[in-house]
């Protein structure tokens, strides 16, 4: 499992088992060699290591050895979290089945269109028109988030300072 996910995540970014090696700090006449023993699980990566693997690869270390959400089983338990944490719910238009989010809140709209636009660009991938998945680089998709967290907390000091100088306009008339 971890040593497939290390190969996925690596092709779709686009490197070969030497690139990923020497930007892991491998010399390049072994750097291969030490990709693919991770890949086939021979060796494991380790503290600094590992951290260089994750940080090249855009991935929190701890996604390498979750277990993949291809049963059933684990996608129930994925979704059920999301419906406790995140008020998701599933709602019936026409027959069809769809999750969309209990809540209001522009924050979640603005995450699932962020995401989506990333999974687009993803999909793209001619790695993802194979194998039919798709990685996202969780940087990208936070760098985009807090961007726009960033802009709404303008947005609301804005609206403040305005009704501030209102009502000062208001006093003075």
């Amino acid at each position: 499992m971890f040593g497939d996910k290390i190969k996925k995540i690596r092709k779709i970014k686009g490197f070969r088992q030497v690139d990923l090696g020497i930007r892991c700090g491998f010399k390049s006449n072994t750097a291969d060699v030490r990709i693919n023993q991770y890949e086939a699980e021979k060796m494991f990566p380790k503290g600094n290591i590992l951290r260089k693997l994750t940080d090249n690869l855009s991935v929190d270390n701890s996604s390498l050895y979750k277990e993949d959400t291809g049963s059933f089983e684990v996608m129930a338990h994925i979704l059920m979290d999301l419906v406790e944490n995140h008020s998701l719910i599933p709602v019936e238009i026409d027959g069809e089945y769809y999750l969309t989010f209990n809540s209001k809140s522009p924050e979640y709209y603005c995450f699932l269109r962020i995401w989506k636009e990333l999974k687009d660009n993803y999909c793209d991938n001619e790695y993802y028109i194979k194998k039919q998945s798709f990685f996202i680089d969780n940087d990208d998709l936070f760098e985009k988030y807090s961007r726009y967290k960033e802009l709404i907390s303008l947005k609301k000091k804005k609206a403040e300072i305005q009704e501030q100088i209102d009502s000062i306009i208001k006093g003075e008339v």
